[in-house]
């Protein structure tokens, strides 16, 4: 009874810190040209008010840990957010767009973020930078340490797309936006439905957003192209707004090749049907890391993420969602290590 009390006291402080810090998911106000497209939306619920998956997805399971002990939300929480098990350092090797090679490269900054130069052309996807915590309060779920080493300089001056791919707080980094939108030039952004509201909010032009649902395709220039999928999530920016904004995977046509951007999903059938329709995927970025049994309709495991590779038929698979942030129990390098040994025993 004393840890429950110790969990459910901790719990509330948390919140109280959360709600004091957090204003965006509240006081940002929908656009008004995108208010109809989500009431018009085939994934919105008029009767809920909330955006929803094709299958049907939990978002938490109750389950029991090693000790026998139901977990509950207060518990999980102060595990994670406010005593996690941490690694004293992760080693880090960091690139530099200086030395970057004249050709088709991808540069990781860790966790969800990592920017594609093709066709001399700079995508970035999901971007957080200098030790920007996956939080609305700064010094909960901050970076392991060594990993926040790259910076607004090693972001390009031209950024001719931006995507986002949910508005959770390790895909849509706030601080890290707004020095772009301050800092650098960039042409064209790409959002799921109820997400430009925090990219106007952060300084970006409204002209160049570009709000999306499942089944969309936006024209880039004559050698790219966005076509906009449905994952298995959810999102949700604050308290009171959960659903309220869209999530997406994205396939990127970069000339004759394909690529899968896939955003945070659990593994579900829309994998298959994104690799029948398309036929081949030449890469794919899949989230394997922060997975746990207690969600594990949202974020896939490793297992999973390598059959969502072959249901896309892709013939290069980029890990991501790992080795930055402590939102799961995993070790840190646990899934990286646990993807390559099932590969090995299955290649």
């Amino acid at each position: 009874m004393k840890k429950k009390a110790m969990y459910f006291l901790l719990c509330v402080l948390l919140i109280a810190l959360y709600l004091l810090c957090e204003t965006e998911g509240w006081l940002v106000r929908e656009l008004p040209d995108t208010q109809d497209k989500i009431a018009h939306s085939p994934n919105f619920d008029r009767a809920t008010g909330r955006f929803k998956n094709i299958e049907a997805t939990t978002e938490l399971f109750s389950i029991e840990n090693g000790d026998k002990e139901k977990r509950s939300t207060a518990r999980i929480m102060y595990e994670l957010f406010l005593n996690p098990d941490k690694p004293k350092s992760v080693p880090v090797v960091s690139g530099s767009l200086k030395t970057a090679p004249d050709t088709d490269f991808v540069l990781w900054y860790g966790h969800s973020s990592y920017l594609l130069h093709l066709g001399g052309k700079n995508i970035l996807i999901d971007p957080l930078l200098d030790n920007e915590a996956a939080s609305p309060v700064p010094f909960i779920n901050t970076p392991f340490k060594g990993t926040g080493v790259f910076s607004l300089d090693d972001i390009p001056q031209t950024i001719d797309l931006l995507l986002i791919t949910h508005d959770h707080y390790d895909h849509l980094g706030k601080k890290t936006l707004k020095k772009i939108a301050k800092n650098k030039s960039v042409r064209h952004i790409i959002t799921p439905l109820g997400v430009g509201k925090y990219l106007k909010h952060y300084g970006f032009s409204q002209d160049i957003i570009h709000q999306t649902d499942w089944g969309d395709s936006t024209k880039i220039d004559d050698i790219f192209s966005v076509d906009t999928h449905t994952a298995r999530h959810f999102s949700g920016r604050g308290m009171f707004n959960k659903n309220k904004s869209l999530w997406a995977s994205y396939v990127l046509h970069y000339g004759d090749k394909k690529i899968f951007i896939g955003g945070d999903s659990g593994y579900g059938k829309h994998f298959q049907q994104i690799g029948e329709q398309y036929g081949k995927m030449d890469w794919a970025f899949l989230e394997n890391g922060q997975y746990d049994a207690g969600w594990r309709e949202i974020h896939a495991f490793p297992e999973q993420t390598l059959s969502a590779a072959l249901d896309l038929k892709t013939a290069v698979l980029f890990p991501v969602h790992n080795s930055k942030y402590k939102i799961s129990y995993h070790a840190w390098d646990t899934p990286m290590k646990d993807l390559w040994a099932i590969h090995q025993k299955n290649p």
